[in-house]
């Protein structure tokens, strides 16, 4: 049922819009001035608005620039209403609704055939401008992965090259370290007493330090190159476009994968770390499309690190935490239980009010240019369309937010 949306301050406007609409079925909230119709808009998202030029604070074209901006608004269907004297006024209607992105101007006193025709006509086209904008998006977020897949793959190439000659020759150096070190340990017992320049030149160098710490720094560099190598496969295996293929996968090592890529969050800039809890099950290997699921995976995580962020940011004796907990739901026969990732944080929580509406495309709580409002929506479509699971949201601003995911282990129609 669609939502409409009057701002007018004249009460018998107001009654006559509302009971016409209302006896064709849809829902009408009401608002008197352009302050209080773009709080409303905001938590109602509205189909349709119907307001008048003339308003307390903000006019009705100053309205309509302002829902034009936000991202999620910007695809409501405007009627702006005005007397016939301001209409004849304007020496090009098409000229005047174009600049000021308005979709209907109408005249005072209200038509209602004519009005009710507009409304319809109005709903059909937000509903498809609405569904216009989810495709970009869709699109343009598909393009983004495949042009960040393209260019990881090509910096891992890269990259792996010269960590593999080092990975390579730090275990001849280590073997070469040795029999050096073990050589001059051989000369120190055949020759106890060495004369006075090796003697100073084995002080100057601390000889007995280097031999002890000589084979701590090979290892050092090992475990360097080690991680850089991990860090690059998980990489590759993250942006990796196989989203067209079924596989059989463990869903812990492609968690695995996406903390690593994201240590550098989670270390923070300031030393204060995220706790990362992960209350593993034993999960058995579950059929997915895993390049899509890991997408899942990394949006709900570096939302969860946005919030965490702020408060970190806020208060300097916060102590940040994720827990990411699996489980597994068997049934009969087997190969036919749900596996369940749960992802929680302790930061600021959904607000109530926003809660029903975190899925819906385009909608974001993040500042504007910062956040395309696609992830959550993207990711529901993932689980519950491409996966046939659920995904829902738990939220309290006291305790923080967890996100629970439930996928079934095998996908039918599959062998």
């Amino acid at each position: 049922m669609a939502t409409i949306l009057i701002v007018d301050d004249d009460i018998a406007t107001q009654m006559i819009l509302q009971n016409t609409l209302e006896e064709q079925g849809y829902q009408v909230a009401i608002a008197e001035d352009g302050k209080t119709a773009l709080d409303l808009a905001e938590s109602l998202s509205p189909e349709l608005m119907i307001c008048d030029w003339m308003l307390p604070e903000l006019n009705g074209l100053e309205v309509c620039q302002k829902l034009r901006s936000h991202g999620i608004l910007s695809s409501t269907f405007f009627i702006l209403l005005t007397a016939q004297e301001q209409i004849d006024e304007c020496s090009s209607l098409d000229e005047f609704t174009s600049e000021y992105r308005i979709d209907e101007l109408m005249s005072k006193p209200i038509e209602i055939d004519g009005l009710l025709a507009r409304v319809r006509c109005g709903l059909k086209i937000a509903a498809q401008n609405k569904q216009l904008k989810q495709a970009y998006q869709q699109l343009l977020y598909s393009e983004k992965m495949l042009n960040l897949g393209q260019m990881v793959s090509g910096i891992a190439h890269e990259i792996n090259n010269p960590v593999s000659f080092v990975t390579g020759n730090i275990n001849h150096a280590t073997g070469y370290a040795q029999d050096l070190m073990e050589l001059v340990e051989l000369y120190g017992e055949t020759y106890p007493e060495p004369v006075a320049e090796i003697e100073e030149r084995i002080e100057d160098i601390d000889l007995e330090f280097l031999l002890e710490d000589f084979p701590q720094l090979l290892e050092s560099i090992k475990v360097g190159t080690d991680r850089i190598r991990h860090l690059v496969e998980s990489l590759r295996n993250f942006y990796k476009q196989d989203d067209g293929e079924l596989k059989t996968v463990d869903i812990h090592e492609g968690l695995a994968d996406i903390i690593l890529i994201l240590q550098g969050r989670i270390k923070g800039k300031k030393g204060r770390a995220i706790e990362m809890v992960e209350n593993y099950g034993e999960l058995p290997q579950v059929q997915c499309y895993p390049g899509q699921l890991h997408q899942v995976f990394m949006n709900l995580l570096n939302n969860a690190i946005d919030s965490l962020d702020t408060n970190r940011e806020q208060d300097n004796e916060f102590q940040p935490e994720i827990k990411i907990t699996t489980t597994v739901e068997t049934s009969e026969p087997p190969g036919e239980g749900w596996v369940t990732i749960r992802i929680y944080d302790n930061g600021n929580g959904i607000p109530e009010s926003l809660s029903d509406r975190i899925f819906q495309p385009l909608f974001t709580t993040k500042p504007p240019h910062i956040g395309t409002g696609m992830g959550l929506s993207l990711s529901h479509k993932i689980i519950t369309e491409v996966h046939r699971g659920t995904i829902e949201v738990k939220s309290d601003p006291e305790t923080g937010t967890e996100f629970i995911i439930k996928i079934p282990q095998k996908q039918t129609g599959t062998d």
